[in-house]
């Protein structure tokens, strides 16, 4: 995209015009902000370019073989245009202004750019000093700051090398004019004046930028006497800047032995000077103030200043930079291990793999060098799993997660993954470290651990440890909502006669059809559970919030449901019959106990199975006081036989002429506070449980003590006694010896 014309366009036209510094040759001064700008800001490429009407021209350029390109795809033109303010582009590819621009889509590739605008004297934005990169990145504030300060400093270079200029032309003007040669000296002092408050000025700028530099800074006299020491230096080793002042550089940092090495070395700097070959790197192990040894890189400079040589160092901590070398050592060590390993560059392009990588994936490493690695391209994981793994790897410089895979052979399988970031010198990511297993085992055993602690095995529907979570889910759902919600607990009458006679593998056929025939009663939301023998439970969500309304909705499903259950079961070419009773329990906002919810649904259940089996009913509070008594008859029955709490009455019988010949015995239970119980309400209790042997058995002995009472006696010596015998007291082995 083009970028706009500024509204100033024709003055500040004029004013870069004024300066004849337009296609003029390079400069040192210029070049050496440059290369500042380059150092400081970690950028492969640094530029000062101009903006004419047709074209942006560089004055000065670092890492670049351009001289000119045209205005419309420059990226200075749109950063004139915020005069005020620095123009920072951390991605290109991510704007539109530059997405289809020919110096991101060809050579150079730019993917990052940051530019400070030049501003003239007047106040015109002649161009800027700009860094670019080829990845995508950002400044860090110190940065910013320097690379504005350093776009100040060359604005007034400039208009320092118009002032000269200036000054040469009125010099001329005095050796053809001597009438006006008082004049003209006059014109040449003030100027001169400006040159020098230009200069200190300048001076102060570059101070300013090298006390932000991101390095440490040092200049050396040509002795090796410190004369500036930045806060990095003072950072890397210990010293303050007043105490590192004036002192010889090799006597402060380095050990003894390493003097006269360091000497010599300086002094051939100096021999060859200022000119192309005065830049010299190197690495140290210098001593700080605590005496430990810090890693160095140096970058020094040999410059040159009113005919006298002295040095600039940039020093970079190495520690570390060795660090992750040692990482990456390391890993070199671990790439034999069991996990697979595979090393990428920047770019994601696979460098190396270990065997472990060609045994899980199958592919060899021919497959894989030169490729990204297929585990970031997951058909399993979408673009937010992956936007998370590079934010965090971004901030962390590690993660670790499950990935899913593809094999050579098209399976799909899990990995745990580890991955790490490596780092040069200048905190640019150099690699990508992806080590990783193969889980596919442990996932399966999990799986099978889940489904055994969450599903029934038999019928594979949600047990009663996943279907409590299932109601709390959808109790909270329910008040959310503010809809209703409904639970039928089913159970299968008969089932266990089925079970006892057919056996129990033709059972379990029955228990699996029957889950499958609840599965298809339901709505696929719905949830259907197995929590136990016959026992199944249905959970009913998103019900009216009208109970009468939703009373209505659950009929229709129960209705349902019994008629399908009713229906016979073809098993082993048998075909067998069945039924179902089932208890509902209903809740209208989801503000009731899981625990009180099964167990209205459980005395819902309880009352169809009395009411005669293969029905419904609907939970109410009424229903559970008669539970809740026949809870307390039923507590209280165990230990009536001991407290001798029953008592029994004879009704007499008689013969046709209503002459007694015998009595009736009638069992009656008088409890000291629940009074006159009667037998319809207990017996049904003690059939259900073992009670009613106990019960049979002391009234067949009461009932024979009596009847020997009565025959000692005349009178009613010819009687007999008619007892009620349970039909489980027949079943018992020694019913007619207790008998007799």
């Amino acid at each position: 995209m083009t970028a706009d014309i500024p509204s100033d366009e024709v003055s500040r036209l004029d004013a870069l015009r004024e300066l004849n510094i337009l296609d003029t040759e390079s400069e040192k001064e210029f070049d050496e902000f440059t290369a500042l700008a380059a150092h400081i800001c970690l950028a492969p490429i640094a530029l000062i370019s101009l903006i004419d009407e047709h074209r942006q021209w560089f004055k000065s350029k670092v890492g670049l073989d351009l001289t000119e390109t045209s205005r419309d795809i420059a990226f200075c033109a749109h950063a004139i245009l915020q005069p005020a303010s620095l123009l920072e582009v951390p991605d290109t590819q991510l704007d539109k202004r530059f997405l289809d621009n020919p110096l991101v889509l060809e050579s150079p590739h730019i993917r990052f750019y940051a530019g400070a605008p030049l501003i003239g004297i007047d106040g015109y934005a002649l161009g800027t000093l700009c860094v670019i990169d080829h990845v995508p990145r950002t400044l860090s504030e110190a940065q910013r700051t320097a690379l504005t300060v350093l776009s100040r400093a060359i604005a007034q270079q400039i208009e320092l090398g118009r002032r000269l200029r200036r000054v040469k032309s009125s010099t001329g003007v005095l050796l053809t004019q001597n009438s006006r040669l008082e004049a003209q000296l006059e014109i040449g002092a003030a100027n001169l004046k400006d040159e020098v408050v230009m200069h200190n000025e300048s001076e102060l700028l570059s101070r300013q930028i090298l006390d932000r530099a991101l390095d440490g800074v040092i200049n050396l006299d040509k002795q090796g006497r410190v004369t500036y020491w930045n806060s990095e230096a003072e950072r890397i080793f210990g010293y303050t800047s007043d105490y590192a002042h004036s002192r010889d550089i090799i006597e402060l940092l380095l050990p003894t032995h390493q003097h006269e090495v360091i000497r010599q070395l300086m002094e051939q700097f100096l021999v060859v000077g200022a000119d192309e070959n005065n830049h010299h790197r190197f690495e140290i192990n210098a001593v700080r103030k605590d005496g430990c040894k810090v890693p160095v890189e140096i970058a020094l400079i040999v410059l040159q200043r009113d005919g006298e040589c002295f040095f600039n160092c940039f020093v970079r901590d190495l520690t570390e930079h060795n660090k992750n070398i040692e990482e990456l050592r390391i890993s070199a060590i671990t790439f034999n291990s069991q996990d697979a390993i595979i090393i990428t560059d920047a770019d994601l392009r696979t460098l190396r793999v270990n065997q472990r990588v060609v045994d899980i994936t199958g592919y060899s490493s021919a497959d894989l060098i030169g490729l990204r690695p297929s585990l970031l391209s997951s058909t399993v994981q979408g673009e937010q799993f992956y936007g998370d793994m590079w934010r965090t790897l971004e901030t962390e410089g590690s993660w670790e997660g499950e990935v899913w895979d593809t094999r050579k052979n098209g399976d799909v399988f899990p990995l745990l993954v580890t991955v790490k970031t490596i780092h040069d010198a200048k905190s640019r990511i150099t690699h990508y470290v992806f080590s990783f297993s193969d889980i596919t085992t442990t996932k399966r055993d999990a799986d099978a651990i889940h489904k055994l602690a969450f599903f029934d095995p038999l019928t594979h529907l949600p047990n009663r440890r996943a279907l409590i979570d299932t109601v709390s889910q959808a109790l909270n759902s329910s008040q959310r909502h503010i809809k209703s919600l409904a639970l039928l607990s089913i159970d299968l009458d008969n089932f266990k006669n089925i079970n006892d006679t057919l056996g129990h593998q033709l059972g379990d056929k029955i228990l699996i059809e029957t889950a499958q025939r609840l599965r298809r009663c339901v709505r696929s939301d719905d949830a259907v559970a197995r929590i136990g023998g016959d026992e199944f439970v249905v959970v009913l969500e998103n019900l009216d919030s009208n109970i009468e309304s939703a009373k209505v909705e659950v009929e229709v499903v129960t209705t349902k449901i019994l008629a399908v259950l009713n229906q016979s079961y073809r098993v082993d070419e048998q075909d067998i019959h069945s039924g179902a009773s089932i208890g509902v329990a209903l809740t209208d906002n989801g503000q009731i106990l899981i625990e009180e919810l099964f167990k209205q649904a459980d005395i819902a259940l309880y009352q169809s199975k009395r009411s005669g089996r293969n029905q419904m009913c609907f939970f109410d509070l009424a229903m559970e006081e008669t539970v809740t008594l026949q809870a307390q008859l039923a507590n209280a029955l165990h230990s009536a036989v001991q407290l001798q709490q029953f008592e029994l009455y004879y009704q007499v019988q008689v013969d046709s002429q209503q002459r007694p010949v015998g009595a009736e015995a009638l069992i009656r239970w008088e409890h000291p506070q629940l009074g006159i119980v009667s037998p319809s309400d207990f017996i049904p209790l003690a059939e259900a449980s073992d009670l009613i042997l106990s019960i049979g058995q002391w009234v067949l002995e009461t009932a024979c003590a009596q009847l020997k009472r009565w025959q000692s006696q005349l009178h009613t010596s010819g009687l007999s006694v008619a007892v009620n015998i349970s039909p489980r007291q027949f079943h018992q082995c020694n019913f007619v010896e207790t008998v007799l």
